[in-house]
């Protein structure tokens, strides 16, 4: 779901917890599903564009052991973990965004 024109998406039917609320717009429901969705996302702090992830306990994917590990990283070529929130069952990530390929792509084409 791309949104033109530098609008948000309406982000009535999302639930953010209050320390991310404020803190981004969403632009763009980047990927999706029953136990987690991927945002692109403008941090109203700095102006930078990041991504917006929540995972629940059902999720293959887990937004807590990113954040984790993203906080252990630092290279130019990887995210850096900006925030991170738990609340209703979910855990909220905020990282920086990285341009460029998805993991899997590059996996599938090499």
């Amino acid at each position: 779901m791309a949104v033109s024109n530098g609008s948000s998406l309406d982000t009535a039917f999302l639930y953010l917890p209050e320390e991310l609320r404020d803190r981004v717009t969403l632009l763009a429901l980047l990927a999706g599903g029953e136990h987690r969705e991927v945002y692109a996302a403008q941090d109203l702090l700095s102006g930078d564009k990041v991504i917006l992830k929540w995972t629940d306990a059902n999720s293959a994917d887990d937004a807590a052991r990113e954040h984790e590990l993203l906080q252990k990283l630092s290279h130019e070529s990887i995210p850096r973990a900006i925030a991170f929130a738990q609340e209703g069952g979910r855990d909220y990530l905020l990282r920086s965004f990285a341009q460029g390929e998805t993991l899997s792509a590059l996996v599938e084409r090499d």
